[in-house]
């Protein structure tokens, strides 16, 4: 998929990050870590259209008030405890979402979860298939 600004594929750093706080999220929402949840559930869709891309990540995790939510986009913002967090990640890829011409949009319930939704600029013309792959 080609993004509008000649950037290939849509940025796979900002994906991991959330990817990685969506785990975290439903792993303080389980009793413990190793149990298994049918509850637990972690949803990445994306497609492309009318002349742009757009990836959802949601997760059924602790979900965040109000007051969390807007501030994750802050550098060194953090809600988790000393040694498991930077409070970078989000801010970093806040702005390599933003790099892409894209935005981020969220929406999140205490106690219900989490959905980012990024949404990128397409090129013109189409979309075009393309497999990229990790060294």
């Amino acid at each position: 998929m080609l993004l509008a600004g000649g950037q290939s594929g849509v940025p796979p750093v900002g994906h991991l990050n959330l990817v990685m706080n969506s785990q975290d999220a439903m792993e303080e929402e389980q009793a413990s870590a190793y149990q298994v949840d049918e509850r637990s559930v972690l949803r990445i869709r994306s497609f492309a259209g009318e002349g742009r891309v757009v990836v959802s990540i949601a997760d059924t995790g602790i979900g965040m008030p109000e007051y969390v939510k807007e501030r994750i986009f802050e550098p060194f913002f953090t809600t988790k405890e000393v040694g498991k967090g930077t409070g970078l990640d989000l801010s970093i890829g806040y702005g390599i979402v933003k790099n892409y011409g894209g935005t981020i949009e969220v929406e999140s319930e205490v106690g219900r979860g989490t959905t980012f939704t990024l949404t990128f600029p397409a090129l013109p013309g189409g979309v075009e298939r393309r497999e990229e792959h990790l060294a």
